[in-house]
């Protein structure tokens, strides 16, 4: 019993989840239908048709037309549940079973008329077009035909008993055939609902789904687009080709850095551009055989220095665009125009080079500048001994001179020097390019033109230093021009911006430009002409050019040249505007002027204490000498304490081993705040010397020196309060 209890519930939870209506994945509605509708009318004929027959008490003969329906309809429903679905079979079974109860069954008095009509719905489900309307005029014309088949040959059907009989049998087949027909009618409407449901659910999904769609194609345009804008904004040149080497993609920037028709780039083959780039390169077949190899190497990374024909230079980049499964799907090319930087590059090895050599120059200048000072010293305290116009006065005065070109080579020597910086004043530079050309052009068949406007901006620079660039390029022009010829000479004020790519800070220069109509330079030896000792006449040093731009450069300056072969030359430097207007010109007096009052001479090299000591002596101070900055920190001391203090102090600003000036003069202001320290060295380009009133000092005199630089630096400091 228990078993039988559980089977019927399983048997009801079946029946509770078929007619729950719950959308299934079935491919077409009318199966779900077909499905529902054959269970229903299994269990109406078994539960409800058969046992109203018994209970009428009709012959048992009339139920197993119906018993062979009901089993027959669940057998298709089950057939349904396992996916075979077929119309046919159910309309085949229902027919037959009307037909054969309609004799067993009263006939035309009888109830299975009424269930023609339940018949007639069934087509109208589940067939489409004309065949639902053939199939219900075929069951009409079947129950017409059994109406008069039985009216004309009444022998054929089995009569009731009794009028009760008939009846209540037309009432049963009325109120089952129109129950009938409501669940049909329910099951058809419930299920019309679940899919209708079911189909809102979709759509809502559907819906979603479109958004999401939506909102992934306009994030993959929003990505492209920004994609396409790098690509066009890029300073880079990109051309993209898939794995078919066809062009697929490429910026404005790559047809202008290659000066390649962009019909020939639309046009997808990338065959022919390849071959345009490689003639515009300086070596065709060696760019021509990496672009083969990196085609056949699909999936290698590469990154070459392109030089091109005109002299420009380009960094090459491909990279090989490849998924996360591996697959290739082309290579994407980049090339980015390093001219200007290669130029930086240059210069910064120039640059390095001379700094080298200054090393050993400086040291040599510092030397050969202490000795000078011995030699010119005594020359020059020589010559103010002996008689003036006398031939001794004479050959000193010659002597001094010569001296003085030995100044000057030590001078250039010193232009070398790394770390230092020109001694520069403020200066309205025009007059100075006039007088140093002018100078450099005597006894030569070379004439300059000048164009200098009256309003030059003043500019921040070392007189003496700036000569000699002016007449290094002058000198080269001369050169380069031996049959005679034209320098011109022109000056500008010009405001430097990003986009002119000088290596100078954006603000007002001048520019000057010195032009020739000489040999020109080489495109060979172009990348050379500023390396030391670097030249092309057998006569020359290499140190010209060498020094102009080291000079140019320790200016805060630039400079660059432009030159056509059997045309010209033309050389152009910029120097920073200044802010300070230059102070008018004042002629010093020949002869330094007398003095007294106690002066201390510190400095490690004997020659130049004594002839420091006589010079200052034959001009009337009283001279104490000291050799470093500690022993002159001591000596100050003293006099102080003794009430007799130094007039001023002439301190070397470099002692090998010892204190220096720039040192023992800051331990002398701790002491004494008023005392006044000029500083003297053989570095004449030491920052000390160009900014010494930073370090405390309140002159400076340049090694080396005569008895007049001296003199007169001395009683000007001494004057000064």
């Amino acid at each position: 019993m228990q078993k039988i209890f559980e089977l019927l519930i399983k048997v009801l939870e079946k029946l509770r989840a078929e007619y729950s209506f719950a959308p299934d994945h079935s491919p077409e509605l009318k199966y779900r239908l077909f499905r529902l509708i054959s269970l229903t009318i299994s269990l109406l004929v078994i539960f409800v048709l058969i046992p109203a027959n018994l209970l009428q008490n009709l012959p048992l003969i009339v139920n197993v037309p119906l018993v062979m329906l009901g089993f027959v309809c669940f057998a298709l429903y089950r057939a349904a549940v396992r996916g075979m679905y077929t119309e046919y079979p159910m309309l085949v079974v229902l027919l037959v079973t009307v037909n054969s109860t309609w004799f067993l069954n009263g006939g035309i008095d009888g109830s299975v008329s009424f269930f023609f009509l339940s018949i007639c719905m069934y087509p109208i489900l589940f067939f489409r077009g004309w065949k639902r309307w053939i199939t219900v005029g075929g069951i009409v014309a079947n129950c017409s035909l059994l109406m008069v088949f039985s009216y004309r040959f009444p022998q054929f059907v089995i009569p009731y008993k009794s009028s009760f009989d008939r009846v209540s049998d037309q009432i049963t087949g009325v109120t089952i055939s129109s129950l009938a027909v409501i669940l049909v009618l329910w099951v058809v409407l419930k299920t019309y609902q679940r899919e209708k449901e079911r189909l809102e659910i979709l759509n809502l999904k559907l819906e979603v789904e479109i958004a999401d769609r939506q909102r992934i194609q306009q994030e993959l345009e929003r990505r492209n687009l920004i994609l396409s804008t790098e690509q066009e904004t890029s300073l880079d040149g990109i051309i993209v080709i898939d794995e078919n080497n066809t062009i697929v993609s490429h910026n404005q920037r790559f047809i202008e850095m290659w000066d390649i028709p962009p019909e020939l780039v639309e046009a997808g083959e990338d065959e022919p551009v390849w071959k345009v780039l490689a003639n515009r390169t300086a070596d065709p077949e060696g760019f021509a055989a990496k672009i083969k190899y990196l085609h056949v190497r699909m999936g290698e990374k590469s990154h070459e220095e392109v030089v091109l024909k005109d002299n420009r230079a380009f960094e090459h980049y491909s990279s090989p665009m490849i998924s996360t499964s591996g697959t290739y799907f082309g290579k994407i090319w980049y090339f980015r125009d390093i001219t200007d930087r290669k130029k930086m590059q240059e210069e910064i090895i120039k640059a390095q080079k001379l700094e080298s050599m200054g090393v050993l120059a400086g040291g040599i200048a510092h030397d050969f500048n202490n000795i000078l000072t011995g030699i010119m010293g005594n020359f020059s305290l020589a010559r103010m001994l002996v008689e003036p116009g006398s031939k001794i006065a004479s050959m000193l005065e010659k002597a001094e001179k010569a001296s003085l070109r030995a100044k000057e080579l030590a001078q250039q020597l010193l232009t070398f020097s790394r770390g230092g910086a020109p001694v520069k004043k403020s200066t309205y530079i025009g007059q100075l390019v006039i007088d140093s050309a002018t100078f450099s052009l005597r006894g030569s068949n070379v004439t300059a033109r000048f164009f200098i406007p009256e309003d030059l901006w003043p500019v921040d620079v070392d007189s003496g230093q700036m000569s000699q660039v002016i007449n290094n390029l002058v000198i080269n022009a001369v050169q380069a021009m031996p049959d005679g010829g034209i320098i011109t000479v022109t000056a500008r004020n010009v405001e430097i911006t990003p986009e002119m790519s000088l290596s100078l800070p954006i603000g007002s220069y001048v520019k000057i430009s010195l032009q020739d109509d000489g040999v020109g330079i080489s495109e060979a030896n172009m990348s050379r002409i500023f390396d030391p000792y670097f030249t092309t006449k057998t006569s020359g040093s290499g140190l010209g050019l060498s020094m102009v731009y080291s000079i140019i450069r320790k200016h805060g300056g630039n400079i660059t040249v432009d030159s056509q072969p059997g045309v010209g030359t033309v050389f152009h430097f910029y120097l920073a505007a200044s802010d300070i207007s230059p102070q008018p010109f004042e002629k010093k007096e020949s002869q330094p002027p007398q003095g007294k009052g106690k002066i201390l001479v510190m400095d490690d090299e004997e020659i130049i204490r004594e002839i420091a000591g006589e010079i200052l002596s034959h001009l009337g101070y009283e001279v104490e000498s000291c050799i470093d900055g500690a022993e002159a920190i001591r000596m100050y001391e003293e006099a102080l304490r003794a009430g007799e203090p130094y007039a001023a102090v002439l301190m070397d600003l470099t002692i090998p081993g010892g204190m220096g000036g720039k040192e023992a003069v800051g331990r002398i202001m701790e002491v004494d705040h008023r005392a006044k320290v000029i500083v003297s060295s053989g570095y004449s380009n030491d920052p000390i010397m160009a900014q010494y009133k930073k370090y405390s000092f309140r002159g400076v005199v340049l090694k080396p020196y005569s008895a007049e630089e001296l003199g007169q630096t001395l009683g000007e400091v001494i004057a000064t309060p």
